[in-house]
């Protein structure tokens, strides 16, 4: 005991500064390891610390670039600004289009090189005038000579044409711009063939698809689906936009196109899955496929769909835009160049980087800088796609090269990551790039102003504009306060967005971009370790004044290493890693000798808080909060399903089999509750059990109770097929829903517990799982469910019953179909058994009897309405007592 505690003694007073000094490289070495992970390979507890780091690197590249200063522009960029200025010199923003026309003539008189938009027009400029002229023009009665000179006025009071022709007047120096949403469906990567085919059919594809300066993709891992899968995705697309057309008709034009988008979106997130509902469908047509297409005369339709899954199961890395928001037709058709102009912040809300092409479906866009310069310089753009090497699948790009537009020769690789992105090197703060506002242009004597910094403050110079306008490339914006196009940079919190594009387009001239060193991550791990032992060894033999000057001096040789080699060079190197490791090992190791020649343990931690910030400290050391046991009453829904008969089928099988059905049946069930935003509470064998609406609450908690519901057993169809190809016992489920209030928390005990919920709702639902059985259904919702989700789904009332053990009735409902997804016989079948069943209800016995008959001629396999047939008969011999109410007594759960 003695020598273990000797040992414990002579560990513990042995510590040393070195050692210290030693640990905190060991430390900084594996975060700078971590540090240069891509962010996708990182673990969970990695990220908040590297986070950390990511930031103080992006401040401390700030800093250097502001410290830096200003770098003379290239003076063939000019921003023709709309300032204050001109807003007084020609009205107030939006300003009309015959005036934007007027400033293009204007400016073209001056022999620019070309201009760049960063202006979009989305909607028609249509006057009040022009309207009127468009009635009177439709009135009977009008004579041909008052008609021609309708048309003549109408022809002067389109604005948006004026403007259109001037574009299409001036179009080989024009480049249009407009700006995009960006693609947050969720859906599995085989699905982004009918995403894709989709936007080929949009009128924003085929006007980009005209542009004259088209990018060139070379995507190694590309595939192309049969014709027969475009084909029916056609039909599907077709189908959809008439049924929004035909059930919103009176709608605008411009609604309806957005509705039917966003619908045939919403189908291609369920295309091929278990939630399509045109799969069956695509299966009964099949046999005509596969006499049509002899490559696939063979192939079985499942084999098919799951070959094509794997296919196409690439997911693209690269930005993509949903939807674009483009100039009119009427101004966009004469356009021959067209760009994006979006910006991106960085997660501190700082745009530092630039995308330089978006995905539409197969084409890739470039940014508005990226067009002037292949515009001005005559260079092709050639986009190669490859296989993704950070994230081992899917794919991203490769490079970005900028060609001869005659011989296609590669001239300049831009360096750009696998998203497109390259870095910004600002220039300098705002008016770096001469502003000219649009005002100027009218001048009478030919002259005006342009501002621009000059390194010390911003100046204006008189100007001769034919003289200072040519072969200068503009960029063509808003900078004006009020209208908001500002960003935050490194040198400004009010940065005009025009600006960035232009401090872009310099970089792309001039190749004067930054990058990163392909070698730093390499290196710069050990490069910590190497300084970490030279810092351990010199701060723990010198004093704290001769320490503090060694850990300043090593400060002062990395900063001046990179601001006069790797800054100077273009290159990003992250000083912050070396510089934060001298700094916390000179605190660090000062404090510690300064605690260990005091030797008083408790003045350690007060003097190491003085050199250490409690919050670095805590996050470093602080442990995980344990969950606290405690619940609350939440409205909500829950789910309950259960196969039937799965007993007798379990004791027919082998455990190897019963694993693998309850397997299969499990994976993708589980997959729908995830789905549509449930939780899953716990599996009891065979069952499921899931709640909606906790712990994340949310109003729709039914509907997506429901919704689940349906993709069940649409799923439960492929899995009765695989199992009957397989051999397997055939399955079926009952699901029971029901909604109300419900005690929800971590509940158990201090060792294990689990998020679940309790109460009268949660039996019920229970209990109705079960009712299904009886009444050979398969979804049986509770009027409590039924109140939730008003009319969005085809429902019919099957019963009002009294469970075991309650007083209270409670009306039950089978969900049949989604309103959009019914059938007609379904719908027919709701409203027929509806009526029955309130003849029922009235003790008109025979009545019911005929129609829930007829009940059978729409589906004479509905055993409800036999159900009641049966019992109809039986009152008919043995009439109901005379306070017979038509509750159900429930004598089982």
């Amino acid at each position: 005991m003695k020598s273990k505690l000797l040992t414990v003694f002579k560990f513990v007073f042995s510590f040393s500064a070195v050692r210290l000094g030693l640990i905190i490289t060991g430390f900084l070495f594996y975060f700078s390891t971590v540090f240069y992970r891509p962010e996708g390979l990182r673990s969970e507890g990695e990220g908040t610390a590297i986070d950390i780091l990511h930031l103080i690197h992006q401040k401390s590249v700030d800093i250097r670039m502001v410290h830096r200063g200003y770098v003379a522009p290239d003076d063939r960029i000019v921003l023709l600004t709309v300032d204050e200025n001109s807003l007084q010199w020609l009205g107030r923003w939006p300003w009309s289009r015959d005036i934007m026309a007027n400033v293009v003539e204007k400016v073209m008189e001056f022999n620019i090189k070309a201009i760049g938009f960063d202006i979009v027009f989305p909607e028609s400029e249509k006057t009040d005038l022009y309207q009127s002229l468009e009635k009177i023009k439709s009135l009977p009665g009008i004579s041909p000579q008052v008609e021609n000179t309708i048309l003549s006025e109408l022809k002067r009071a389109d604005k948006d044409r004026i403007l259109g022709e001037t574009i299409a007047k001036h179009s080989e120096r024009i480049v249009t711009g407009g700006y995009f949403d960006t693609d947050v469906h969720v859906y599995y990567p085989y699905q982004s063939v009918c995403f894709d085919y989709l936007r080929k059919q949009s009128h924003e594809y085929k006007f980009l698809e005209g542009d004259q300066a088209l990018s060139l993709v070379l995507d190694s891992l590309a595939n192309e689906p049969p014709e027969f899968v475009h084909q029916f995705l056609s039909y599907q697309f077709k189908r959809i936009d008439f049924k929004i057309r035909r059930d919103l008709k009176g709608l605008p034009d411009n609604v309806l196109s957005d509705r039917v988008f966003d619908a045939q979106q919403l189908y291609c997130t369920q295309f091929l899955a278990g939630t399509d509902d045109t799969l069956d469908e695509f299966k009964n047509i099949w046999p005509n496929v596969q006499k049509a297409y002899p490559d696939f005369s063979e192939t079985p339709f499942e084999d098919f769909v799951s070959s094509f899954q794997t296919l196409f199961d690439i997911p693209n890395q690269t930005l993509a835009a949903e939807r674009w928001w483009l100039n009119v037709p009427d101004i966009s058709e004469g356009a021959a160049y067209f760009a994006s102009f979006n910006a991106y912040p960085d997660k501190d809300g700082v745009v530092r980087r630039a995308y330089l092409v978006t995905r539409y479906s197969d084409q890739f866009i470039p940014s508005l800088a990226l067009k002037l310069h292949m515009l001005t310089q005559e260079k092709g753009l050639l986009v190669n796609i490859d296989q993704d090497p950070i994230r081992g699948r899917g794919k991203s790009i490769k490079g970005l090269d900028l060609t001869n537009s005659e011989t296609g020769e590669v001239e300049l690789s831009l360096p750009a990551d696998r998203s497109g992105r390259v870095l910004i090197n600002y220039h300098g703060p705002k008016y770096t790039y001469p502003h000219l506002s649009a005002g100027e242009l009218f001048s009478r004597d030919g002259k005006a102003k342009v501002a621009q910094w000059d390194g010390h403050e911003t100046r204006e110079t008189k100007i001769d504009l034919k003289e200072y306008l040519q072969d200068k490339i503009l960029l063509f914006g808003a900078t004006a306060v009020g209208i908001f196009d500002l960003r935050v940079t490194p040198f400004s919190e009010d940065f005009p967005g025009l600006e960035t594009h232009a401090n872009a387009l310099d970089n792309i001239l001039n190749s004067d971009f930054l990058v990163h060193h392909s070698l730093e991550p390499l290196y710069m791990p050990f490069t910590l370790l190497a300084l970490g032992v030279f810092l351990s060894l010199a701060l723990a033999r010198l004093g704290a004044i001769w320490g503090f000057f060694t850990a300043i001096f090593t400060a002062l040789v990395i900063y001046l290493v990179d601001r006069f080699y790797f800054f100077a060079s273009g290159y990003i190197i992250a000083v912050a890693l070396p510089l934060l490791l001298t700094l916390i090992m000179y605190m660090a190791m000062t404090a510690y000798k300064y605690l260990t020649e005091e030797r008083k343990k408790k003045e350690l931690k007060g003097t190491f808080a003085k050199y250490v910030s409690p919050a670095i400290v805590d996050e470093i050391l602080k442990s995980p909060e344990n969950l606290q046991l405690g619940g609350r009453k939440i409205f909500m829904s829950v789910l309950f399903s259960d196969v039937r008969g799965f007993t007798t089928i379990s004791e027919k099988l082998d455990p190897q089999q019963l694993t693998h059905i309850l397997n299969t049946y499990l994976t993708p069930m589980t997959r729908l509750v995830f789905k549509n935003k449930g939780t899953l509470d716990k599996y009891m064998g065979d069952a499921i059990m899931a709640f909606f609406g906790a712990p994340i609450t949310y109003d729709n908690h039914a509907e997506m109770a429901c919704r689940c519901a349906l993709d069940m057993m649409s799923e439960l169809k492929k899995i009765q097929t695989d199992f009957e190809t397989k051999g397997l016992p055939l399955i079926d489920i009952g699901i029971g829903i029901n909604s109300g209030e419900m005690n929800a928390g971590n509940m158990g005990s201090d060792i294990v517990r689990s998020y679940t919920v309790m109460g009268d709702s949660v039996n019920l639902g229970s209990r109705l799982e079960g009712i299904n059985k009886q009444y050979g259904t398969h979804i049986i919702i509770s009027e409590f469910t039924l109140k939730e989700i008003g009319d969005k789904f085809v429902t019919r009332e099957i019963d009002s019953v009294r469970v075991k053990g309650k007083l209270l009735p409670v009306r039950i409902h089978e969900l049949m179909n989604t309103k959009e997804a019914a059938t007609d016989d379904q719908r027919k079948l709701s409203e027929n058994f509806d009526a029955a069943l309130q003849l029922y209800y009235k003790a008109e016995f025979d009545a019911a009897m005929s129609a829930f008959t007829k009940c059978l001629d729409i589906n004479p396999d509905d055993d409800s309405s036999k159900l009641y047939i049966n019992r109809c008969s039986e009152f008919l011999e043995v009439p109901p007592p005379k306070d017979w109410d038509g509750v159900f007594e429930m004598k089982s759960k």
